[in-house]
């Protein structure tokens, strides 16, 4: 909840010159919740997803063990061709 704090929070500061506080609950309106602070901030919920998503780290993540699975992949092709 602190990362999806977190970026909520840096689209309140870039949007907006009073102070408020939003916050998503994660029940079952999440998809109601969203399209509200969507509409608020004037952002796509794939932006904020998206956001949200790079803020926690899992993308890099995913990009570290593709890399690795990937060279992997690679040193194994190479060999075979070597025996």
């Amino acid at each position: 909840m602190a990362i999806i704090d977190n970026v909520l929070k840096k689209y309140m500061t870039k949007t907006s010159t009073k102070r408020c506080n939003v916050s998503i609950k994660l029940d079952a309106n999440l998809c109601d919740n969203l399209t509200i602070i969507c509409t608020t901030l004037g952002i796509t919920k794939s932006k904020l997803i998206a956001d949200i998503v790079e803020a926690s780290g899992v993308s890099k993540k995913a990009q570290d063990l593709k890399s690795k699975s990937d060279t992997r992949e690679k040193s194994i092709k190479e060999s075979d061709y070597v025996s």
